[in-house]
């Protein structure tokens, strides 16, 4: 069990998930003014600024739980 959650840790999924969603933000607008994009690319453009929190809440949270069993291990 504690080796899944180290290589959970170590392969970054989580910071890759974050990545692409920063790079499809960035196509669909993000960093322009509000005024120069239509309402329906404002959609757009809210579901991907959603799902880089949760890859950023998952992240932390695999590498909290692996220091964890980490210590479990050295300190029995």
């Amino acid at each position: 069990m504690f080796y899944y959650v180290i290589v959970l840790t170590t392969a970054q999924l989580c910071a890759v998930g974050s990545l692409v969603c920063f790079i499809s933000e960035t196509e669909h607008g993000v960093g322009r003014h509000n005024r120069d994009l239509p309402k329906d690319q404002m959609v757009i453009i809210k579901h991907w600024v959603f799902w880089p929190n949760i890859f950023v809440t998952l992240g932390i949270s695999f590498v909290k739980i692996s220091v964890a069993c980490f210590l479990v291990r050295v300190v029995p």
